[in-house]
């Protein structure tokens, strides 16, 4: 890992930054910040699960903070280059931050998930408190007015099915853990459309109410405290692994770029 400065850029992936402070944070134990989040998110749209990108998005805690204090022309003018009207599932990370002015501001995060196929949202909270949920109404409230079919109000769920952690700390784990399955779920689901026999493309990626109540009774089965400290450890390694490979490759172009001049 890079060294103790707190500031030093650690890893540049897509659009997100991390720094060695983030990396402390991982290491735990410790509450998580959006740039860890926004790093995985990141990773699973383009690298874990890029063969579905085109039918999920996964926005990050300061977009999700962005549209819940904005108004729903100003939330259309913001997802409507996402292509959202082309999306199967959409998962926002959501902070019960109300502080306008500090943004990076909060102290619990929850998931926001819109099943287009269901027309539904489903709160995923492993701690669930007033300012949680207020958050996520919030969010919803604006949103599904972009997102609901004209004319129609998509229900808010807030989940009971979600396992509880056991600290003040790993909100953001479980956020990242439910993601990963969400999309992991959804993955395997495509395929077996594929297999049966349908055109092949993404858009017959499918959840129903009844399909997402089945997945969520086998939550408590999984997603356990143990698994959340496993999939921290996890993240922390891809990390690891993404600036060791970086530092490789950037190796090279020196070595290469002091050979052309006659320098090794």
């Amino acid at each position: 890992m890079a060294g103790t400065d707190p500031d030093v850029k650690v890893l540049s992936f897509g659009d997100v930054v991390l720094r060695q402070s983030d990396l402390w944070l991982l290491q735990g134990p410790h509450w998580l910040n959006d740039q860890i989040i926004a790093f995985f998110f990141e990773y699973v749209a383009q690298n874990k699960f890029r063969l579905i990108s085109d039918v999920i998005l996964l926005l990050p805690g300061a977009i999700s903070f962005l549209l819940a204090n904005c108004g729903p022309t100003e939330a259309g003018l913001i997802l409507e280059p996402l292509q959202v009207s082309s999306k199967s599932v959409i998962l926002f990370a959501v902070n019960d931050n109300t502080d306008l002015e500090a943004a990076g501001g909060g102290s619990h995060w929850s998931l926001l998930v819109y099943y287009s196929g269901a027309d539904t949202f489903r709160h995923y909270d492993s701690a669930p408190g007033r300012g949680s949920r207020s958050a996520a109404t919030r969010l919803h409230r604006v949103v599904q007015k972009v997102l609901a079919p004209a004319g129609q109000e998509c229900p808010l769920v807030h989940v009971s099915e979600m396992p509880q952690q056991e600290n003040g700390h790993d909100c953001g784990v479980y956020v990242m853990a439910m993601a990963d399955a969400i999309c992991a779920h959804s993955q395997q689901m495509l395929q077996g459309a594929r297999e049966a026999g349908s055109s092949g493309q993404s858009h017959n990626l499918f959840w129903s109410q009844a399909d997402i109540e089945a997945w969520e009774r086998k939550l408590g089965s999984w997603l356990t405290s143990h698994l959340v400290a496993e999939f921290r450890t996890q993240v922390l390694d891809l990390v690891s692994d993404f600036e060791k490979y970086r530092n490789i490759r950037r190796s090279s172009r020196t070595r290469t770029s002091r050979s052309s001049r006659g320098l090794l």
